[in-house]
């Protein structure tokens, strides 16, 4: 069967997709160049030929002089018309409204190929009951192209770049230019390469946005689960910036057990070094509600891509070569599965981090303490998670006397005025940075300077496990009263 595939340049390669998944069939499509004198004529000879015009509908198309010409052709030649929606539209044109209409908007949907092949077929039979038959059909005119004016080229294109017609654009520019009309003018030249980058940047979004809507479902069939987390997981990498229906945070459900998330607003918050105070700017993000627990680490520790990847560990020179002679991490000093998880470095919780953030497709890393101490205390500068006065029923500190870690479920009444759990007493947690007077670029991972923890343990006085107390410690320190929580930027 021939087939004339109709379509707006900015759709080419949905057209380029559904040309092949067609390659049973000889699929034509012109690639909208707009060369010579004869590119009309050549697309009216084809429409001849053809058994069947498929258009591909999306508002681009339908706005589309040529499109709109190239159909006229083919109804007017009496050729069969399939209208295939690429792109949701707001509206179907009433003239179209009486032909078959397949939605093809996931090209890649296999119920959407076998419908558009079995439609294909029985137009095909349709075609050849027709023909048994001598049926006479005035040709189409070969000379009726899409509109072009010839003194007002120039303002008809400038008109379309204003309504972002860049199809039209590019159609008006490349036919003045192959009848040398333009003298090779610059500012023709611009418009073209402008409008064709603006049709290359949505072509782009377009194609992303369709392979995120795949893996979106994907994602909500339990059969295609994994196989939606492991695209979007590669998704992700490529870009790590889209993700509108926060599938990430789906994601990370399937991920580690009994991960959720507390939103931290943007606000401000002062930090005291010895006699320095400083004042940051803390962006929006958000933290773990709970310490990471002896399960989540332990699937880190347990997976094959896990504690044993090399990967995870070249973030500094100085972590790979701890990392050579500690080859398996600290036995946890319970066997509670929710307690959080003690006896991790700072180079062990950075490399969670890191593959974590694989895992999930988010880019998870450690606290700083500007967002720890955002986290804890607010906008009021309350000394403790829940308020400035001390409750030894709120927190495991040393006034608890359990002198042990704790579910880090136990003190629903600590939390933070975010939800977040947990961040006074227990166990230490480390930040991200160290102290400003040791490293002026203190985020940076690389080095051996002491890093900060917050938050005070089991083993602490209360005085030692206020929103405003910090130590720094070597990044090598695993101790059974040091844990850390995560953060998502």
């Amino acid at each position: 069967m021939h087939i004339f595939m109709c379509y707006a340049r900015i759709d080419l390669p949905t057209a380029q997709n559904i040309q092949e998944l067609l390659d049973v069939h000889d699929v034509w499509y012109d690639h909208r160049l707009y060369v010579g004198e004869k590119w009309w004529p050549t697309i009216v000879q084809q429409l001849q030929r053809c058994d069947t015009f498929l258009y591909l509908i999306s508002d681009q198309s339908l706005r589309s002089d040529y499109c709109q010409k190239e159909y006229q052709i083919a109804v007017n030649a009496g050729k069969p018309v399939l209208l295939v929606t690429i792109q949701p539209v707001d509206v179907m044109p009433q003239h179209l409204a009486d032909h078959t209409c397949l939605d093809m908007i996931n090209v890649q949907d296999a119920r959407s190929v076998k419908v558009l092949l079995n439609s294909l077929t029985l137009l095909e039979r349709q075609a050849l009951q027709r023909n048994l038959g001598v049926t006479d059909r005035r040709p189409p005119e070969i000379d009726t192209e899409p509109a072009f004016n010839p003194l007002t080229f120039m303002q008809d294109a400038a008109e379309a770049l204003h309504n972002k017609d860049y199809d039209r654009v590019i159609y008006l520019l490349r036919v003045a230019q192959s009848r040398k009309l333009t003298e090779d003018s610059d500012v023709v030249n611009a418009m073209v390469s402008y409008a064709e980058n603006a049709l290359l940047t949505e072509a782009r979004r377009r194609a992303i946005q369709r392979d995120y809507e795949t893996i979106t479902s994907l994602l909500k069939r339990p059969s295609t689960r994994q196989l939606g987390l492991d695209a979007f997981k590669a998704f992700r990498k490529r870009h790590p910036d889209h993700d509108p229906n926060n599938l990430a945070a789906i994601a990370s459900e399937d991920t580690l057990p009994a991960l959720s998330w507390c939103s931290i607003p943007a606000g401000s918050t002062t930090l005291q070094y010895d006699t320095r105070r400083l004042v940051y700017n803390v962006q929006a993000f958000k933290i773990s509600q709970y310490p990471i627990t002896i399960n989540q680490f332990q699937e880190f520790v347990d997976s094959n891509d896990g504690y044993g990847n090399p990967r995870w560990w070249q973030y500094s020179r100085e972590a790979c070569e701890w990392r050579r002679y500690h080859t398996r991490p600290l036995t946890p000093h319970t066997k509670f599965g929710d307690h959080p998880r003690t006896t991790v470095s700072w180079y062990e919780a950075i490399a969670y981090c890191h593959w974590l953030s694989d895992r999930t497709g988010l880019k998870i890393t450690l606290p700083t303490e500007a967002q720890w101490k955002r986290a804890a205390q607010g906008d009021d500068n309350r000394l403790y998670p829940w308020g400035s006065r001390f409750d030894s029923r709120k927190a495991n500190t040393l006034e608890a006397k359990i002198r042990t870690t704790t579910d880090v479920r136990r003190y629903a009444q600590g939390a933070s005025p975010y939800g977040v759990m947990d961040m006074a007493g227990n166990t230490w947690e480390w930040c991200r940075n160290a102290h400003p007077t040791d490293n002026p670029d203190n985020f940076d991972l690389s080095g051996k300077y002491e890093r900060a923890l917050r938050g005070g343990s089991y083993r602490s006085q209360m005085l030692r496990s206020r929103t405003t107390q910090a130590v720094f410690l070597t990044p090598t320190a695993r101790y059974s009263s040091i844990g850390f929580r995560i953060v998502a930027e």
